[in-house]
């Protein structure tokens, strides 16, 4: 329901700052000036279905936007006669799509599909929700050049080192303390200029990056050097008969700090983490289908999480646990 309400409201919003930018006009009889909301679901690694947006004559443009829970990765695309005419992934999710060939659009039928990024998702099956706006707004044009330019001095050549710029691969142990080659998705990376730190995040992972910029190219390459971040992950799928249940083993070395536990499944499911004495931390019961539970931890040992099917028929259960401390 959270991610739900998340992804509507951030639709809303969209759509209000879309109506907003709208021109205004005077005597002016409008052919096609509409807003259209959709929605629907995806189980990766299949898309969603294909929403009509049918348009008349005249429109200029077509403004989609769709979103998903966030920890999701999503495409955005555009149909004309079966075909894609457009697609957006820009992030994760909210993604939009701007279609303004620069002449009216043929009229008739387009279609919208929201589609996981490769295939795969964190939380599958996933609800989305969207927004299209089709109008007769025209392409923003140029400004002609002023007749008498302001002629600006040109800008002062610096002294210093040559900027530069360089890609470089994990080591082996990089790769093994988690810095891997191929899954850091869509990376941000922030400097704090007092403090000179400079973090790398990507997915769930938190590193800080040092440089060695006494020479060039970089001897030993850039190093990472995980802070705190998830540790392994481990999951299990399994079919829940009334009242049946499952049980997870999760380990929590030295440093682990909270324990994340994600269960989905088509029945009534609660989940119970249980401590390695015995003792009963939490529990959480599904909405729409997934349970989510974050617990603080203070014990190393093994953790025990139990997934319950509260129901009375038969449900597929899948449950996901991981442990997030220093490393």
């Amino acid at each position: 329901m959270k991610s739900r309400l998340l992804a509507i409201a951030i639709v809303c919003l969209v759509l209000l700052a879309l109506l907003v930018l709208l021109p205004a006009t005077n005597d002016t009889v409008l052919a096609d000036n509409n807003a259209f909301t959709f929605q629907g679901q995806y189980t990766a690694p299949a898309c969603g279905p294909r929403h009509d947006i049918t348009i008349g004559p005249n429109t200029r443009t077509i403004d989609v936007v769709a979103s998903t829970v966030p920890v999701n990765d999503i495409v955005l695309k555009l149909y004309y006669g079966g075909q894609v005419i457009s697609e957006q992934d820009t992030g994760t999710s909210p993604e939009p799509i701007h279609y303004a060939p620069g002449s009216n659009l043929a009229p008739g039928t387009y279609q919208v599909e929201v589609c996981p990024f490769g295939g795969q998702a964190v939380l599958t099956p996933s609800d989305y929700a969207g927004v299209v706006i089709v109008t007769e707004a025209p392409v923003p044009g140029t400004t002609p050049p002023a007749t008498n330019p302001i002629v600006l001095p040109p800008a002062p050549i610096d002294s210093g080192s040559v900027p530069r710029y360089q890609n470089h691969t994990p080591t082996a142990a990089q790769i093994e303390a988690g810095m891997t080659k191929n899954s850091q998705d869509e990376p941000n990376i922030g400097v704090n200029w007092s403090s000179g730190a400079v973090m790398l995040q990507a997915l769930m992972q938190t590193l800080r990056v040092q440089f060695d910029d006494q020479a060039c190219p970089q001897t030993p390459p850039t190093s990472g050097a995980p802070t705190t971040g998830p540790q392994s992950t481990t999951s299990a799928i399994s079919g829940l008969a009334a009242l049946g249940s499952m049980v997870q083993s999760v380990n929590a070395s030295a440093g682990t700090q909270s324990i994340s536990v994600v269960a989905s499944g088509d029945g009534l499911l609660r989940v119970v983490l249980i401590d390695p004495v015995g003792l009963t931390l939490a529990t959480a019961d599904a909405v729409n289908g997934v349970a989510v539970l974050d617990t603080t931890v203070s014990r190393t040992g093994v953790y025990q999480v139990k997934v319950v099917n509260v129901g009375t028929n038969l449900t597929q259960t899948w449950v996901a646990a991981t442990p997030y401390g220093s490393r």
